[in-house]
């Protein structure tokens, strides 16, 4: 290239003697026509795009050299866009674990979930309407668009291994359970149908972690025994890690938790027939080519065939198919989605401080740009190295802002008292490292790119006679302005709906609960089978409840069955004589102790 550009000078030199002028001004004229190698080189090679590689990481080295030299600015901008990557990052392993990570289960977009609802009883959601053990068995016996159906139960069970008790969330599962959801145990075998059949031998599968936690990963575990309510099961096969279905949030009494031990659900005849209980929930696996709407239009067609549930209902039941995704993840995509706008909030707002930030610094090294400008830089060529600068801050700010999502993550899976399903499953992925960069890269250009388009523009003639300050002043002046508005409006968005979400929870906790909930405290008792007869639950809680009373500082004991917004509830019919109902009444019900009322601190009114 040098060579060619040497030989288009001096031919054209050659012309320009031939035609009589003199060597001094004829070299003269040809190097004002083709102006200076170097600076003729280096336009070539931004034409041909080499100059971007040949220069990023001189720009970079000069970018990091000009940080260190002001620590005040790099501290303050690292630690700015460090808040809004962290910040960002922390959500979005949250939403890619609950909302964009595959279950982890076989063709998820062919299972679903399975309802019964009655309609007219207000105050129940579909989540409520489990179908009753007959019409699911009919359903499973007669449909033709599920190639298989189970129903699953979700609860706490006392377990002991040895002199170690522990409490652990267990599912009841019928025999085709695992096989819905196309998963294969890493050791021994699953339920199957000899295992559900009354008077078999208990047998469990555990989870992973379970197996970790309480039998160090030992291989030889299949044949061991665990005692769960005070009865010896024989551990049979250890699922996979990261399965850990049901999560609890199918159940509000064991909302975040996730699954250690399934047990097979043992029935009857009568109990399989019977219609007058809904104790689990159903799911069930499409056919290959069957559409979610052609299992509700054939579940509905079977389902219209029944006759009404419960002997002390007459209302006839609906047969619901709903996607299994949708159900897993729906109730929390909402306020994920919304916590994920607010942070992308919070990390516009810290490019734009940090924009704020560049522009002042880049008003005051006017002096430095125009010389650059003098030795033959293009405004591209002062924008790369603006925006090299620029990338240094942000890719330090992303790596610390992964730091500090991390701890994020940890805080959010301990400490979480949300009722969000896979939240047990958040981490620091490929997928979150790749949106951290991508994150990172982003801030570079939008915390950069005015700085630097405004650092560019200056003029020339000013710069050499030494006010070179004052010569990119207007326009940048203009953006700064620009930014800061851009800046205060974001964050009065934030603001106005951070005090209207304060707002709310103030109120909904000054809403008056009906009882006196500040002096009030609970625990939950779950028996094991040592108490399977009434008699000795009234005994044992007749005991623990004379014991609670005679702790110091104790005024009233008692017992429910329900503690109030704690999820659980029974929903029953009331007819009272004299009141000319068109329909009977629906009403939460609870069974409690003597004193109760007094416990709670609810008055009696008459």
């Amino acid at each position: 290239m040098d060579e060619k550009l040497r030989f288009d000078v001096e031919r054209y030199a050659e012309d320009l003697m031939r035609g009589g002028m003199e060597r001094g001004e004829a070299e003269r004229q040809a190097r004002l026509k083709f102006g200076s190698v170097g600076q003729a080189r280096e336009a070539r090679r931004e034409a041909r795009g080499a100059e971007l590689l040949h220069s990023f990481l001189p720009d970079i080295r000069y970018g990091l050299r000009l940080l260190r030299r002001t620590p005040g600015f790099a501290g303050l901008a690292v630690v700015t866009l460090a808040l809004g990557i962290g910040a960002t990052t922390a959500v979005f392993s949250l939403v890619n674990a609950v909302l964009l990570r595959d279950l982890p289960y076989r063709d998820p977009g062919r299972l679903a979930f399975l309802y019964e609802p009655i309609l007219g009883i207000p105050g129940a959601p579909l989540e409520a309407w489990a179908p009753v053990n007959g019409d699911f068995f009919t359903w499973q016996k007669e449909s033709r668009s599920f190639a298989s159906m189970a129903m699953f139960t979700s609860g706490q069970l006392n377990a002991s291994l040895g002199d170690a008790a522990f409490s652990a969330t267990a599912s009841r599962v019928t025999a085709d359970f695992f096989r819905v959801l196309g998963v294969s145990p890493v050791l021994g075998r699953t339920v199957d149908n000899a295992d559900t059949q009354p008077g078999i031998g208990g047998v469990v599968v555990i989870g992973h972690s379970l197996w970790q936690s309480r039998f160090g990963g030992e291989r030889n575990v299949l044949g061991k025994e665990v005692l769960l309510n005070a009865r010896p099961y024989r551990i049979i096969g250890v699922m996979p890690p990261g399965f850990a279905f049901p999560h609890g949030t199918e159940n509000l009494e064991t909302a975040g938790r996730t699954t250690d031990i399934w047990l097979p659900w043992t029935m009857t005849a009568e109990q399989r027939a019977s219609r007058d209980d809904n104790p689990g929930n159903a799911i069930g696996r499409l056919q290959p080519g069957v559409s979610l709407n052609q299992a509700q239009v054939e579940i509905a067609a079977l389902t219209s065939r029944f006759d009404p549930p419960f002997q002390q209902l007459n209302k006839k039941p609906q047969g619901v198919v709903r996607q299994f995704d949708e159900e897993i993840t729906g109730g929390s995509r909402r306020p994920l989605l919304i916590f994920m706008a607010a942070v992308l909030l919070v990390l516009l707002i810290a490019c734009s401080n940090v924009a704020g930030l560049g522009l002042a610094r880049a008003s005051g090294r006017a002096q430095e740009i125009s010389v650059r400008t003098a030795l033959g830089a293009s405004r591209l060529r002062l924008v790369r190295q603006l925006l090299a600068e620029s990338l240094c801050v942000a890719l330090a700010g992303g790596v610390l802002g992964m730091a500090a999502a991390f701890w994020i993550v940890r805080l959010l899976v301990n400490f979480h008292s949300a009722n969000i399903s896979r939240i047990e499953e958040t981490s620091i992925d490929g997928r979150v490292l790749l949106f951290t960069v991508c994150v990172s890269l982003a801030t570079a250009v939008f915390s950069g790119l005015f700085p630097a388009w405004s650092g560019s523009r200056c003029n020339l003639n000013e710069a050499i006679k030494g006010s070179g300050a004052r010569s990119v002043k207007g326009g940048a002046s203009r953006l700064h302005r620009g930014l800061i508005v851009a800046e205060m409006a974001l964050t009065i968005v934030l603001l106005i709906g951070s005090g209207l979400l304060i707002h709310s929870f103030l109120k909904l906790r000054s809403v008056d609960k009906g009882f006196a909930s500040l002096s009030t405290v609970t625990m939950g008792i779950h028996l094991d089978n040592r108490y399977n007869q009434p008699q000795r639950q009234n005994e044992f809680f007749h005991s623990l409840l004379a014991r609670a009373q005679a702790v110091p500082g104790v005024q009233e004991a008692a017992a429910v069955d329900h503690v109030p917004l704690g999820g659980g509830e029974s929903i029953s019919l009331l007819e009272v004589e004299g009141y000319p109902f068109d329909e009977k009444t629906s009403f939460e019900s609870r069974s409690v102790t003597p004193r109760y009322f007094a416990a709670m601190g609810i008055p009696l009114l008459e």
